[in-house]
């Protein structure tokens, strides 16, 4: 049996939709917080097919927290192979350290569930911000050194701890791979992780920044976990990324998929800066998550390119290009919203 943790978000519910699709026959099981979200799977289900109206047989879906140990071993009964998709995701400077104990410990109870089971085999799902940060000039690829600082957000110190438990579990004895995926594209729960992105670009934007980040489509990233589960490779971790693009040159390429303006004017640093400062007061006032953190302003700033060379090399995997990415999730967001999927 295969476990999928997190398969209610934008990789899981892609890599369920694949599982399912292979034409076997072997059982899911899904831990899920609240049987509601699997509405949101299925919405990803009927991108490829409208038919969709619930999940098969071969799906047992579980609900549980795997914050709770007790919790992760009745997961894990019967279960050989794990997907670890599951996360806790936030930018805000509020949520930083219950990001990282919530990260590393919701990883480390999975692990240690796994090796009290016998569980033999994990794909863990972590971030390019869990990489470390290049020279200037320089591409980030799976060699470099993580490096602590004031710079890294909440979110990239919880990923790369979360990735020192798979390492911890592969020293004791676990058969692990990493994938370390750039921005992910493709439709899902939109507004939430990188779709948000996307309806931000409906909403309309006024500005852009210069900045320089790498992208991959999700279908992408469900193939090379794929491999990586049916592969003998244990102990690695492969970036995935199809292009790196100025965030100037994805917002105009989202833009122009939606039909809508593009942003006009060029965020400088001394605004983007200016901003997230009030984003930040207005957050302290009103008791709302700030649309604009320090974190997403200064990485919006930021030129940092990676490199898939590893991942084309060792997996033999072609990654879509970015303009079918954006295309392919473009187009599924604006079906959905004209209600287009409802009756599904």
């Amino acid at each position: 049996m295969i476990l999928i943790t997190g398969a209610t978000g934008l990789i899981g519910s892609h890599l369920l939709y694949c599982l399912l699709s292979d034409g076997g026959d072997e059982p899911i099981r899904i831990v899920v917080r609240n049987r509601s979200r699997i509405e949101g799977i299925l919405r990803v289900f009927r991108c490829y097919d409208p038919s969709w109206s619930a999940l098969p047989d071969r799906v047992e879906v579980v609900e549980g927290d795997l914050f709770d140990g007790d919790d992760v071993s009745v997961f894990l009964e019967g279960v050989n192979r794990v997907y670890h998709c599951a996360a806790v995701v936030s930018f805000s400077p509020r949520d930083r350290y219950r990001l990282i104990e919530g990260n590393t410990e919701l990883t480390a109870n999975l692990v240690n569930g796994m090796l009290a089971m016998g569980v033999r085999r994990l794909v863990h799902v972590s971030s390019t911000s869990a990489t470390g940060r290049p020279l200037p000039g320089m591409a980030v690829t799976e060699d470099l050194e993580w490096e602590y600082s004031r710079m890294q957000s909440g979110y990239a110190v919880s990923k790369f701890e979360s990735e020192r438990e798979v390492w911890r579990g592969w020293a004791e004895g676990l058969e692990v791979a990493i994938v370390n995926p750039a921005m992910v594209l493709g439709p899902g729960n939109w507004g939430e992780s990188s779709t948000g992105l996307i309806s931000r670009c409906d909403q309309g934007l006024l500005f852009y920044t210069e900045g320089v980040n790498a992208y991959v489509d999700v279908r992408d990233v469900v193939e090379a976990m794929v491999l990586l589960m049916e592969s003998d490779i244990n102990g690695e971790r492969f970036i995935l990324a199809s292009a790196n693009i100025s965030f100037k040159e994805f917002f105009f390429k989202v833009c122009h998929a939606l039909g809508r303006p593009v942003p006009r004017f060029r965020a400088r640093r001394w605004m983007a800066e200016l901003v997230w400062r009030l984003e930040h007061l207005r957050s302290l006032i009103t008791r709302r998550p700030p649309v604009i953190t320090k974190e997403t302003a200064r990485t919006a700033l930021a030129t940092t390119r990676y490199s898939s060379k590893k991942a084309e090399e060792m997996l033999e995997i072609w990654f879509r290009p970015i303009d079918e990415s954006i295309e392919w999730t473009c187009e599924h967001y604006l079906k959905e919203k004209q209600g287009r999927y409802s009756d599904s």
